[in-house]
Formats: structure tokens, C-alpha cells, sequence
């Protein structure tokens, strides 16, 4: 019998090849389970409720899913430390104020314990997920015979370090102007705001009886410097100062003969520039927690000014605003919004006015419809999702707004004890995975006056 050598020696060579892919293959598996193994039973043997980790050792604690944050962003807010005893309180605590940073759209907290102490160490892993915050600015408010567009962009996270800064183009009824602004939320790594802006714009204003018709119209060209600071001493109290430097002039005034006051005709006609240094106190009791697009608790804010002749001011008076706002979380991820605002000041001169009515104060109304130096204004809203998807939110509202102005005196023409009321519908376009993204939409249904503008839309909650 005769055996060919070559096919003895292919047979021999594709066995050996055979086995040692078989060896390689099971060697993968016996590899692969010893190291997967150990890591598939302690995520399930290490996982600690909260109750049952309170008063254990933090061992260590992680920060997961920072791409752009630096992590002492997040250091400075946590209320828990390794080498001490978890306190549930704290750890609650140290979460709500990651979300109320603004700049995470997840914040999770999540309890292991340490498979190498023997005293049941716990690790504590902070699981976030970023938003965007390099936000472009373009803003259109169209309401109470009103146009308003701004282009420009802002930033609450530069370089990571959660700190703002922005700059925007404006036209109000086509007249331009801009702003730049600066804040840092924790100058010098503490909880001290310092913060200031510039601004050189021209605001178209009309002038209006209280019953919508035309008295006039003017453009306020204002340049303005303001540089302030607040300290928090609490989770429930704030306190600040600041000082704000106005050079006003009145521009392209149209006057309706007869309907305005010759005081008021007088400031008017007058084309010089005037001057107002202001010094500010500013004080916030309360706290309004985040949670995305819904919020809960109440918060009280008071700020006092006072021009100060002594400091370069062409007049002396003060100005004074105290706004008041409460959340209350409902069932269906729904809101119930309440605010209530107050404003008195002893100036008689139009850029110092008050002026209410239209997308920010009562809907329903022109713009500025109503003006004076006292105001009060109420509005209660209920705001519920209906469509949620992680990038886009659709929420439907209903409104009650409610608003009076008064003068200290006749000067202006249009102090009136009426209150102006509307009541309507709307909806919210928000997307939790953009900084302060919700575009509005508002409907007045009814008014206590014959209304003059039902409609407005704009960017951005006003409270």
C-alpha cells in the first residue's frame, strides 16, 4: 500500500489549524466569563437602597457623563464627602442643586457597595448627562402692537466652568441696538454672583390712553452701564448690591395733539440727554427647584434704587420692585404657576414709568398699554405636558392675568384705578436637552376690556 506524503501532511496541518482555533475560541470564553462574571454579580449584589446606605462610610465618589463640565462645577454643589458618614438629607440636597445649575438634563444618584471593604463602604456614582448651552439668540415677541427681534448668543458654560457670558443684537419696532452681559455665579470659587452688562439700545415706546387709543409715541435711546454683586448665605436667602449708570434722551417724538399732558409734552419736546446713577439693593428669600421644564417651591425677590444726586444723578428719586413667584408640582407632570408683582416710584419722568400690559404683564393688551408710578400685577397659570420625547416637550397652558397702574399724580394722563384682566389658552414648545428653550404661544379668550391685542408669542416663560 502506497500513502502519499503531501496529503498526509495537509490532513495533519488542517487538524492542528482546527484545534487551535477550538483552543482559542474556548480559551476567549473562559477568559471572558472570568472577568464578566465578577462585574455581572456585584452590579447586582453591590446596589444599596438609600435607606439602607444612610449613616454608611462614603468611600469614594464618582462623577460620570461630564464631556464639557469640568468636575469641580460639580464638587462645589455636592453636600456629601468621602471619609464621612452618607446623610440621605444631603445627598437629596446635593442632586437638586445639580439640576438647579441648569446645564444637566439628567442628574441621577446611584448607591454601590465597595466589593474590597470589609466594613461596607459605600460609593456613591453621580450619573449626569449635559445639555446644550452655547445657545444662539433669536427671539421674536410679536404682541400689543409690539415687534420685537434679537439676534445674538449666550453661553451659562464657558469652557466648562459654568460661567456666562452673551451678546445680542436688538430691534424693537426697527429701531437697533445690542447688549453684552457677563455673570459668574461663584467668583473666586464661592457662592458670590458678580456680574455686569452694557447696553446702547433704542426703544420705540407708544403712548396710550387706558382704553387703547393713541396719544403719541417716542424713542428712549438709553445707554447704560451696570455692575452688581450678591452673596447667598443660604439655600433660602440671598443679598446684593449694585450700581447702574443711564444716560437717556428722547428721540423722533410724534405727538396726538391734545390727548397727552403738557408735562408730558414737555419731556417730550425737551432733547437733551438726563442722567441717572443708581444704587441698588437687591434681597431673595426662598428657592425654586428644577427638574427640566417643572418647577417647585416659591421665592420672594425685593430691589430697592435710589438715585443718588452725590454720584453724578440730574434728579433724586427712588424706584422699588417686589416679585413674588410659587410652583407647585401636580400629578401628570403638570404645573400650577402663581406670580404676583408690585411697583411704586415717586417719578413723574417717562423713561422711569412703569408701563404694563401685552406679552409680559397682562395678555390681551397693547404693549405699555397702561402706565404709571404704581403698578400691581397678578398671574396664575396651569401648564401640563402632552407630548414628551427627549428632545421636544409640548405643554398647553391656561391663563388668568390680572394687572392696575396708578400715578402719584395727573402729570401722565392715564393713571387708572381699573383693573385689566384676561383669561386664555396657549402652549409651550420646549426642549429639555436646550438651555432655557420654550417657545410660546398665548391666546386671550376674554378680557375685562375691550381687548386690543389677543395674541402673542415669544421665547421664553415671562415668570
Amino acid at each position: 500500500m502506497f500513502i502519499c506524503q503531501s496529503d498526509v501532511l495537509t490532513d495533519y496541518g488542517i487538524a492542528a489549524l482546527t484545534m487551535r482555533i477550538h483552543r482559542l475560541f474556548f480559551s476567549g470564553i473562559i477568559i471572558l466569563i472570568m472577568f464578566a462574571w465578577p462585574l455581572l454579580v456585584s452590579g447586582q449584589m453591590l446596589a444599596v437602597s438609600a435607606d439602607a446606605a444612610e449613616g454608611q462610610l462614603v468611600g469614594h465618589i464618582v462623577i460620570q457623563g461630564l464631556e464639557r463640565t469640568n468636575s469641580v462645577v460639580v464638587e462645589r454643589e455636592l453636600l456629601i464627602s468621602s471619609g464621612k458618614p452618607l446623610e440621605l438629607q444631603a445627598l437629596q440636597e446635593s442632586v437638586q442643586r445639580l439640576k438647579n445649575l441648569r446645564i444637566f438634563n439628567v442628574v441621577n444618584a446611584r448607591l454601590v457597595r465597595n466589593p474590597k471593604a470589609a466594613d461596607g463602604e459605600i460609593i456613591v456614582i453621580f450619573e449626569l448627562q449635559e445639555v446644550w448651552t452655547t445657545v444662539p439668540i433669536l427671539k421674536i415677541n410679536q404682541g400689543g402692537d409690539t415687534t420685537y427681534v434679537v439676534a445674538g448668543v449666550f453661553d451659562i458654560n464657558i469652557g466648562g466652568n459654568y460661567v456666562e457670558a452673551g451678546a445680542q443684537y436688538e430691534s424693537w419696532n426697527g429701531e437697533p441696538g445690542g447688549v453684552i452681559w457677563f455673570r459668574d455665579p461663584y467668583f473666586m470659587n464661592s457662592r458670590f454672583r458678580l456680574g455686569g452688562d452694557i447696553w446702547a439700545v433704542k426703544r420705540p415706546r407708544d403712548l396710550y390712553e387706558a382704553d387703547g387709543s393713541e396719544q403719541g409715541r417716542f424713542v428712549l435711546y438709553r445707554r447704560r452701564a451696570n455692575l452688581f454683586f450678591d452673596r447667598e448665605l443660604s439655600n433660602q436667602l440671598t443679598l446684593g448690591l449694585g450700581l447702574a449708570f443711564n444716560k437717556d434722551s428722547f428721540l423722533n417724538s410724534e405727538l396726538t395733539s391734545g390727548r397727552l399732558s403738557d408735562a408730558t409734552v414737555l419731556q417730550l419736546q425737551d432733547k437733551g440727554a438726563s442722567r441717572s446713577v443708581l444704587a441698588r439693593a437687591f434681597f431673595r428669600v426662598g428657592r425654586l427647584d428644577y427638574d427640566n421644564y417643572l418647577l417647585r417651591g416659591a421665592v420672594s425677590e425685593l430691589t430697592l434704587a435710589q438715585a443718588v444726586p452725590a454720584l453724578g444723578s440730574d434728579d433724586e428719586f427712588y424706584r422699588a420692585e417686589w416679585d413674588s413667584q410659587a410652583f407647585w408640582r401636580l400629578s401628570h407632570e403638570a404645573n400650577l404657576a402663581a406670580r404676583l408683582r408690585l411697583g411704586a416710584s415717586n417719578s413723574d419722568d417717562l423713561q422711569h414709568l412703569f408701563y404694563v400690559g401685552g406679552f409680559e404683564h397682562v395678555r390681551g393688551y397693547l404693549d405699555g398699554q397702561l402706565r404709571g408710578s404704581r403698578y400691581w400685577q397678578a398671574n396664575l397659570e396651569y401648564r401640563i405636558a402632552g407630548f414628551k420625547r427627549p428632545w421636544v416637550v409640548l405643554q398647553s397652558t391656561v391663563f388668568f392675568d390680572m394687572a392696575q397702574v396708578n400715578s402719584t399724580t395727573s402729570d401722565t394722563g392715564v393713571g387708572s384705578g381699573d383693573t385689566f384682566y384676561s383669561t386664555g389658552v396657549g402652549f409651550r414648545i420646549i426642549s429639555p436637552k436646550i438651555h432655557r428653550f420654550i417657545g410660546r404661544f398665548d391666546f386671550a379668550l376674554n378680557t375685562s376690556h375691550p381687548a386690543t391685542s389677543r395674541f402673542s408669542f415669544g421665547v421664553q416663560q415671562f415668570f
